[in-house]
């Protein structure tokens, strides 16, 4: 893009805020201000682009190029924003996205009476460090939701960002997270539990770690890309083995009562899919 194209105003520059800067600015999005009060982070950005225009505060007229804003600051924090953004002259027109997972495009309400365009976009992606790689920013699906007019808008934007947009209710935007967690957070959880009972199981407890069962991870994760999540499904309670599965939560009592409870849980929910999915054909 030109720099006489539309660009990106982005506010907050946290872990989403500065993979969401390198990432606009490996796909040629130009970005026109940078606004992070915090300026001991002032550096991380300039070494994303020396020439980046930087502020400590919301301008009171935001550059004339400026087509998106977004928002990325924690979520106590937008509505505040949001309201200090909206006394900005150049709001009108604008498309201001927050990426909060959880808040609805209703906390945007005063910029959007301002004449922005205005909802949220949130990126599906774990932020876990300040230097995510390229690839785990392309190819990302992220949740959109608001009024007719920013969807339309936001799906474009996100088609730029080569991100895979997906319309998200507002009363269901807590489902809508629920299923992040699952994703982006609970594998961990699962990682933690098989790990410390690996190690358990040991004959020296040193000798074991995640690295041991990392491979079969990956390995599954594939399996759910390439054939979905109800064939790529195994184990005892998949196969019926219900001697295995009690001998199981058996063992799991003496280790911890609540992955004994764990384990219940996800076998039943197990079982449940073996159940219902189709033959392999």
């Amino acid at each position: 893009m030109s720099n006489g194209e539309h660009s990106l105003i982005l506010i907050g520059a946290g872990r989403v805020g500065i993979n969401l800067l390198r990432h606009c600015l490996r796909i040629g999005l130009p970005v026109s201000l940078v606004v992070e009060r915090d300026v001991s982070r002032h550096t991380v950005i300039r070494n994303c682009d020396p020439s980046l225009t930087l502020s400590t505060v919301i301008p009171d007229s935001l550059p004339g190029n400026a087509r998106y804003c977004a928002l990325t600051v924690p979520d106590g924090a937008v509505a505040e924003v949001a309201h200090r953004l909206s006394l900005s002259t150049g709001t009108a027109g604008c498309i201001i996205f927050h990426c909060s997972g959880t808040l609805t495009s209703d906390v945007l309400a005063v910029p959007a009476a301002a004449g922005g365009i205005a909802g949220g976009i949130h990126p599906m992606q774990s932020f876990s460090s300040d230097d995510l790689p390229a690839s785990m920013l392309t190819g990302i699906g992220c949740g959109i939701e608001g009024d007719e007019q920013f969807c339309r808008e936001a799906t474009k934007l996100a088609m730029m960002l080569q991100w895979r947009p997906l319309r998200i209710q507002a009363e269901h935007k807590a489902l809508y997270h629920a299923a992040n967690v699952f994703a982006g957070n609970f594998p961990t959880v699962l990682a933690s539990i098989a790990e410390r009972l690996l190690r358990a199981s040991a004959s020296d407890a040193s000798d074991a770690s995640l690295a041991h069962l990392l491979p079969m991870m990956r390995a599954v994760m594939q399996r759910i890309d390439e054939v979905g999540v109800a064939q790529a499904l195994t184990g005892p309670a998949v196969r019926g083995d219900h001697e295995t599965v009690q001998h199981h939560l058996d063992i799991l009592d003496t280790i911890e009562p609540d992955f004994h409870r764990v384990y219940d849980i996800l076998s039943d929910i197990a079982g449940g899919m073996a159940r219902d999915r189709q033959p392999e054909v």
